[in-house]
């Protein structure tokens, strides 16, 4: 078959074409901001993307026309298939169609930490020898790419609750034919789609309705709403021993700068000692139900107690993009306040004198004012905050607009040292003035924030150069 994907530089898209062309299909696709990681994906798998979006893009005449999510009815693309008579569908329809049909396919879903905890399934499976396939909506460390055709029945994929195209308004894990379901919570996300948290939990609940009566569903201890969705058929809730009573839980806890170490247990019963290299409560909770997960499928303890210290996480979660001069520069994605607050409060466990947080609005509910207050809530536990205004909001009523300079006003007022900036240069200004030694940085962004870390990082080492100082001084 041929395909060709309309922005196919999306990370779901992008790893999503390279599954189809490693699966033996051909494979073409248009987009116009194109950048790392997707950008190296694309070129590695050797697959042409064309820019910008042109009529031309689709003279190939591909068999049948995939139309990424952000594209709308009038997109140039969309309507030179129309006029051409092509076929029109999107990745989520056509993974459950060629990909996922008749296989054992575990769905993770939930508003927060899909990616994280599907690499580490999808890595703990690899490493005992399952086999599995996978697609992760971001880049794995520790496993070779995003994708990968199973070698077995197994297929591990991160279900999104956003819909999936502009012809097809249901979310994208519908389509993906789940025999297992992890379930990680459900808070309001996608303002952008959805009205209010009823209709959220509404796709969560028929996502639990097609889950056949004889699949796995682990669900979040720590989230009341997701719990509900137990009472619907058999399920198991995994958490910590802060969580009350979950039937896989994790306790004697021990959180440093190394990572988290605690014992897991189910139903009572002590399954073993492990080590995460990672830090923070919602990075454990990531972790049990991985460990979980794997141990349903047949993974023995054991096993799991050695491979789990060899995985390290995704990039753009809590990744340490460089440590200068005893200052550590880390980029994470969290798209929503909730997600912010709790990766700041995990890094409390780092040895650094100060946090200092840079913030891009950049989702489509981030760039809303629907979270303006809680956004307040979620850097308590950092000295300064430097806030750039938000990504394109031209499509968004004026009234509706997150702003920038609210939150450096809600933040000062409790005491915070915070400012906003027009451009990534000046941002970059500012840190370069304001960094000490021993200096935690976060860069949060749900895109590639004009490449800032990078940026910041290089600038500092150079200042320092010119002092006449090495980056240890």
């Amino acid at each position: 078959m041929k395909y060709h994907f309309i922005s196919v530089a999306g990370t779901g898209m992008g790893s999503a074409a390279g599954l189809l062309k490693v699966a033996g299909h051909q494979i073409k696709g248009s987009d116009e901001e194109i950048y790392p990681p997707m950008s190296t994906l694309l070129a590695d798998r050797e697959i042409e993307v064309l820019s910008p979006f042109s009529e031309t893009n689709l003279d190939w005449n591909p068999d049948e026309v995939i139309v990424g999510n952000v594209c709308r009815w009038n997109h140039l693309e969309v309507e030179t298939a129309r006029k051409k008579g092509l076929s029109m569908t999107s990745f989520p329809e056509v993974l459950g169609r060629k990909v996922l049909a008749g296989g054992e396919t575990i769905v993770v879903a939930g508003t927060h930490g899909k990616t994280t905890t599907t690499t580490m399934l999808s890595f703990l499976l690899d490493k005992a020898g399952k086999k599995p396939g996978w697609l992760i909506g971001g880049v794995p460390k520790d496993l070779d790419i995003s994708f990968q055709l199973p070698g077995s029945d197994l297929f591990v994929i991160e279900g999104d609750e956003y819909d999936t195209a502009f012809f097809d308004k249901n979310p994208k894990f519908l389509h993906y034919r789940p025999k297992g379901v992890v379930l990680t919570g459900i808070e309001f996300d996608h303002a952008d789609i959805y009205d209010d948290f009823n209709q959220i939990k509404k796709q969560f609940q028929r996502l639990r309705n097609i889950l056949p009566p004889a699949g796995t569903f682990l669900v979040s201890a720590n989230c009341a709403t997701a719990m509900e969705l137990i009472s619907r058929g058999p399920g198991e809730a995994y958490g910590l021993e802060s969580d009350g009573e979950p039937q896989w839980k994790a306790s004697s806890i021990d959180y440093d700068h190394q990572g988290t170490d605690f014992v897991l247990s189910h139903c009572g019963r002590e399954l073993g000692k492990f080590h995460l290299n990672m830090m923070g409560e919602h990075n454990l909770r990531n972790c049990v139900a991985a460990l979980a997960m794997a141990l349903i499928y047949g993974i023995s303890s054991e096993q799991l107690v050695a491979i789990l210290p060899e995985f390290s996480g995704v990039k753009k979660r809590q990744e340490i993009i460089e440590e200068t001069n005893g200052s550590v520069i880390m980029e994470d994605f969290a798209h929503h306040p909730t997600a912010v607050k709790e990766t700041l409060k995990g890094l409390k466990s780092m040895k650094c004198s100060r946090i200092i947080a840079v913030f891009e609005p950049r989702s489509a509910t981030s760039r809303r004012k629907i979270f303006q207050k809680p956004y307040a809530e979620a850097f308590d536990d950092v000295e300064i905050v430097l806030i750039k205004s938000p990504h394109d909001q031209s499509r968004i009523n004026s009234e509706d607009r997150f702003s920038s300079r609210q939150l450096a006003a809600d933040l000062q007022a409790k005491g915070k040292k915070s400012e906003t900036f027009a451009t990534v240069n000046s941002i970059v200004t500012r840190l370069l003035e304001i960094i000490e030694s021993g200096d935690l940085i976060v860069f949060f962004s749900s895109g590639s924030f004009g490449g800032i870390s990078r940026k910041f990082a290089d600038e500092y080492k150079k200042s320092r150069i010119e002092k006449g100082l090495n980056s240890d001084e």
